[in-house]
């Protein structure tokens, strides 16, 4: 049987949705232009051993020479969070892009027509929503916040969200798991915020949404329905939870990763609130590709139950642990939640590694008081 050429296959599938190509002189790849709300974007498709395709998107404007060091920290940090696909940026000439590759030896190409598309509307995606901040940073050398927010999506009012959030927490009360719901609170506001934004993008005003907590101690489910939309589930283990607190309460060992420099300071003078930008939730595609995110802005301390991997440091290779004794203060509240969404379905994903932003003056009481001790490694 004779072997499919791939790159014939993908100018058909960009051609099948109506997006013209060029040829790239020497290279087995076309490049073409995609709109978002943003604006018109430059990607490029490259076929490799006629076995994978990767998806490129260009950010239009090169970082200065002077401020690629405080774009790698950037990239870096936003890649932490980037389930799917990879930021990257040329040292050489400050090019900024966002790959997506797709492994095609055994895929179809029924397959390939579901699997493409959504690859390349990926990285359109992804650059529309980092965009701000990545120029910003790129013209100014600092990142306005405001701006890097333009991305997400109009959400309920402060007031409204409020009461929901209190109503889903006094149905948890009335079936006895109060306490899980407050240690579940994150992932509750944040499906509260998704839901209420589902209802007013649909034309619901003034819903009347039915709260529902259905389930055993071992599996449990948050449901939200309103008539005329789709139901949100949030599946969830009483249990486990109850399990993981009680754990957390008998004291943890955490860790922080700084340089030299940064230890140093801190062991003299105590830690410091830096700005993390993180993913709160995001909806996904069919096909399980993230389609829209939601992030948030915190200034705390990133302390984490792991060290982390040499690549998920930003150039921070020095490593301090925090004993955090049982007397401590409980740090629930701070552990960083992320929320996977379908149509009608909500997942609270489990890392291996626990991530906690800590205001510094949470960390730096519990050290005065003696409730938790910082050790230099």
């Amino acid at each position: 049987m004779p072997r499919r050429n791939l790159l014939t296959t993908v100018q058909r599938i960009l051609a099948q949705h109506e997006i013209a190509t060029d040829p790239i002189p020497g290279e087995a790849g076309v490049r073409f232009a995609l709109r978002s709300t943003r604006g018109l974007y430059q990607l490029a498709a490259y076929v490799v051993d006629n076995r994978a395709v990767a998806f490129y998107a260009r950010l239009g404007a090169n970082v200065p020479a002077a401020r690629v060091g405080e774009m790698l920290e950037l990239v870096g940090r936003i890649n932490a969070q980037t389930l799917l696909g990879n930021f990257e940026l040329d040292v050489d000439d400050g090019e900024v892009l966002f790959k997506v590759a797709v492994d095609a030896r055994h895929l179809t190409v029924p397959l390939l027509e579901k699997i493409l598309p959504e690859s390349w509307n990926l990285c359109v995606g992804m650059l529309s929503a980092h965009e701000p901040a990545l120029l910003q940073l790129a013209y100014t050398g600092a990142i306005d916040t405001e701006s890097a927010r333009e991305a997400e999506r109009d959400g309920p009012g402060d007031e409204a969200l409020e009461g929901f959030i209190a109503s889903i927490h006094e149905v948890f009360e009335q079936v006895g798991v109060g306490q899980v719901a407050h240690l579940l609170s994150g992932a509750i506001a944040h499906m509260a915020e998704v839901y209420l934004t589902r209802l007013a993008e649909s034309g619901i005003e003034d819903a009347q949404v039915d709260i529902r907590v259905d389930g055993t101690d071992e599996e449990a489910a948050l449901i939200l329905s309103c008539p005329g939309a789709a139901s949100l589930r949030l599946g969830f283990s009483p249990a486990q939870v109850l399990e993981r607190h009680a754990r957390d309460l008998a004291g943890m060992t955490l860790w922080y990763h700084t340089t030299a420099e940064g230890a140093a300071a801190i062991l003299r003078e105590g830690f410091h609130d830096e700005e993390y930008e993180l993913s709160a939730w995001y909806d996904v595609t069919e096909e399980g590709y993230p389609a829209a995110a939601l992030r948030e802005t915190q200034h705390a301390v990133l302390l984490t139950s792991e060290p982390l991997a040499p690549d998920d440091r930003m150039g921070r290779a020095h490593l301090l642990r925090i004993d955090w004794s049982p007397e401590a203060p409980e740090l629930g509240e701070f552990e960083h939640s992320e929320t996977r969404y379908t149509e009608t379905e909500a997942e609270i994903l489990d890392p291996s590694t626990r991530r906690w932003h800590v205001p510094a003056e949470v960390l730096n009481a519990a050290i005065a008081a003696g409730q938790a001790a910082v050790v230099e490694i």
